[in-house]
């Protein structure tokens, strides 16, 4: 009951060439030796100035950015995502990177 209080539902159309990006706090969280955030903000900025990448060139650009960033900061959580490309109507789902997945 209290996690559902705390819950927001929009709808947000989608249309050919978007991307989604699920991410966990291990992306925004990322600490330099200033002890600064990696934060949203600047996530959002990568996506707006990158999107137009191949999903895996993206994937890439993202954690490079994040490790430049970090720099020889020690990082305690892992670096998790889920990159989507919406497509048109009728084409073919394919794997594109499945480094780091762990199957249970």
């Amino acid at each position: 009951r209290l996690f559902s209080t705390h819950l927001e539902e929009h709808t947000l159309p989608l249309s050919p060439g978007d991307v989604v990006m699920l991410f966990t706090d291990g992306i925004s969280e990322a600490m330099n030796d200033a002890g600064e955030l990696f934060g949203e903000a600047r996530l959002a900025r990568l996506m707006e100035d990158h999107g137009h990448l191949d999903v895996g060139e993206l994937r890439e650009r993202i954690v490079r950015d994040i490790e430049a960033f970090a720099g020889a900061a020690d990082q305690h959580d892992d670096l998790t995502m889920i990159l989507i490309r919406i497509e048109e109507p009728g084409a073919h789902l394919r794997p594109v990177h499945t480094e780091g997945v762990v199957e249970t």
